[in-house]
């Protein structure tokens, strides 16, 4: 039986005037704290008032709160001041439009554009491939600037598939979300590796291999050593961490040949259901030592191996491979041959206009709604 002066009372100043809450049950609520050590009680405090506000997360650098588990964790949600950009980036882009200010005028952007800005500037290096591709359509008449708008094209769309993703992942557990995330994830996997295969196809045209061969562009085999850069065929030999990124986007995005990806709703104790993928039975040894090989520290979001086999957070998963995708792409087509492609003369592009959307301001804003590294300055 809790007394009536059993609460913690603070007061909320809005514009109407102040009103006065207050956390109730806190006797009880400061003798846990106590017993979790000298912070213990300015913690909970901190998160039961936030609990008390009905606030939708808590943006913070203070690791004891990140490190939060249980019943307060799971209503507060506690996160970075980065991750925490993400998700409101997240939800905004249930829009159509991006809105921003600048003094008296408003700006729109529509967020298929924006993810198109934050993919540009994600791979630098795009600027003057694909301004020398589009120069060589111009003289040949041929499909040379629709692999550079493919290239960036399937990335936007792993983008879009990836708020699809996370917003499944945010749904209660159930059928619905599973199929969603997993078919979301298929979909990340194939433009994924339909990026990869882009940029094979620009390496061919570049070197002046025969187009009517184009079908052979494949970084997984000997195709790359025809090119004449040494060092861009050495990047997918064995082992080398972009043959282990391509080898795994590969293997992920082949089970769409197949039985497909099986998902399952997990349930923990003092935390919310959520929705694991299972790796393919036959590849999950050869997943994991990749992924092992690429980064033995990162949390890949595989779980422990139980009778329905290696299974995954397809979120945590993607949040690892997708920044690795984007900075290889980059890798990629920094030393793609361009020497055989034909040229009208006119200076090509070598960075982006100091306009929207691809200026400096709207790419940062951009990237950072999507979680994405920063561009550089």
């Amino acid at each position: 039986n809790l007394q009536v002066t059993d609460s913690r009372l603070f007061t909320v100043v809005r514009d109407s005037g102040a009103s006065m809450r207050g956390i109730s049950g806190y006797r009880q609520l400061e003798q846990f704290a106590r017993s979790e050590g000298p912070r213990g009680e300015e913690i909970l405090v901190k998160v039961a008032l936030a609990d008390e506000l009905r606030v939708d997360m808590i943006a913070t650098r203070d690791e004891e709160l990140l490190a939060l588990t249980g019943g307060y964790m799971r209503r507060v949600n506690v996160m970075t001041t980065a991750d925490a950009l993400a998700i409101v980036g997240l939800y905004l882009r249930a829009g159509e439009h991006y809105e921003r200010r600048e003094g008296t005028m408003k700006l729109s952007i529509p967020f298929d554009t924006l993810a198109w800005s934050a993919v540009r500037s994600q791979i630098p290096a795009g600027w003057p491939w694909a301004s020398a591709l589009v120069d060589h359509g111009t003289v040949e008449n041929d499909d040379a600037a629709l692999i550079f708008e493919a290239l960036f094209e399937r990335l936007t769309r792993a983008l879009n598939q990836r708020d699809i993703l996370h917003r499944a992942m945010n749904e209660p557990a159930g059928n619905r979300s599973r199929r969603q995330v997993v078919e979301a994830f298929d979909y990340i996997m194939v433009n994924l590796v339909g990026a990869f295969d882009a940029t094979a196809r620009s390496a061919h045209l570049g070197a002046g291999l025969p187009w009517e061969k184009r079908y052979t562009a494949k970084w997984q085999t000997n195709w790359r050593t025809q090119l004449g850069v040494p060092e861009l065929a050495a990047m997918f030999d064995t082992n080398q961490p972009a043959a282990d990124l391509f080898a795994v986007l590969r293997v992920l995005r082949n089970t769409v040949h197949g039985a497909g990806l099986g998902s399952f709703t997990a349930r923990q104790s003092g935390k919310d259901d959520e929705v694991l993928a299972i790796l393919p039975r036959d590849d999950a040894d050869d997943i994991v030592e990749g992924l092992n090989r690429l980064d033995p520290n990162e949390d890949w979001g595989i779980a422990t191996t139980t009778l329905l086999g290696s299974h995954f957070n397809t979120a945590r998963m993607t949040e690892a491979l997708l920044p690795r995708a984007l900075f290889t792409l980059n890798e990629v087509v920094t030393l793609c041959p361009l020497s055989a492609l034909k040229s009208t003369g006119r200076v090509l592009t070598t960075g982006p206009p100091d306009s929207m959307p691809f200026d400096l301001g709207t790419s940062t804003r951009a990237n950072l709604l999507y979680g994405l590294p920063l561009p550089a300055q």
